[in-house]
């Protein structure tokens, strides 16, 4: 088998809404539409190799706060051990987040950063 494509997913704005900005442990909130379906897909595929990284992860309890979260949301036990959690931001081809600028050679401009908003803030 090939080797597997590193993908590292942010989890707070892209797998949790986290609109009401709680705390490290506190998430209260829905899982983003579709969430839990895609990584369940992409996890099973066979092809990606998925992180889940956060700020969330270097807080103690925190990983474990989103293994439970994902779980209580429906992510399948089998589908859950497949994903690493790792506490430093890990080697990945693609990463996807909701706070980034994908960087195509051309730097923002001060006024394009000073105005950014993630897609659930616009």
């Amino acid at each position: 088998m090939s080797r597997r494509l590193p993908l590292c997913v942010d989890f707070d704005g892209v797998l949790h809404s986290n609109t009401s900005q709680k705390g490290v442990l506190d998430m209260p909130d829905p899982p983003v539409p579709l969430a839990i379906q895609w990584l369940d897909l992409v996890v099973n595929d066979g092809r990606f190799e998925v992180s889940i990284f956060s700020s969330r992860s270097r807080h103690p309890g925190g990983i474990e706060a989103m293994r439970a979260y994902l779980g209580k949301h429906g992510l399948r036990p089998g589908t859950l051990s497949g994903i690493g959690f790792p506490t430093h931001k890990p080697p990945y081809s693609i990463i996807i987040d909701d706070r980034c600028f994908c960087f195509e050679g051309t730097f923002p401009t001060r006024e394009w950063l000073l105005g950014f908003k993630s897609w659930n803030q616009k």
